[in-house]
């Protein structure tokens, strides 16, 4: 179905929006990825990969930069569902057929198993880190 003009400026907009957190979501978790890889490896060959939460509570600064990634998800998805719920309300019923074949974006999260010396289990074991990297 094609857009008519207004709906197509709207479309831009919104899709421009949806791409620019979408993109920086990515660009902080390949950040986020590249010191999570190093943290290891510097555990791994017997340097410090920074302070281990202690019972104090303590946390290192890669653990709070984890933290605040994995807090800032949620905002960010619901950013990108008003801004589809926003394009959805413009579309007629035959575009909106059109639209649900679209391939959205999805904010995945990065999964820190247990292998990856992140969270309990000390075992080395293959694949670590990441998830889906």
């Amino acid at each position: 179905m094609r857009l008519s003009e207004t709906q197509r400026d709207v479309v831009e907009v919104k899709t421009k929006e949806i791409k620019k957190i979408a993109e920086d979501y990515e660009t902080e978790k390949e950040k986020l990825k590249s010191d999570f890889k190093g943290a290891r490896n510097r555990v791994w060959s017997g340097g410090s990969g920074g302070r281990r939460r202690s019972g104090d509570g303590i946390r290192s600064p890669l653990q709070q930069k984890i933290i605040a990634f994995y807090q800032k998800r949620p905002e960010r998805q619901k950013q990108i569902d008003a801004l589809i719920g926003e394009i959805k309300e413009i579309l007629n019923e035959d575009q909106l057929d059109a639209f649900t074949d679209i391939k959205l974006p999805v904010l995945e999260m990065p999964n820190l198993d247990k292998g990856s010396g992140m969270r309990g289990g000390g075992r080395r074991r293959g694949g670590g880190g990441f998830g889906g990297f």
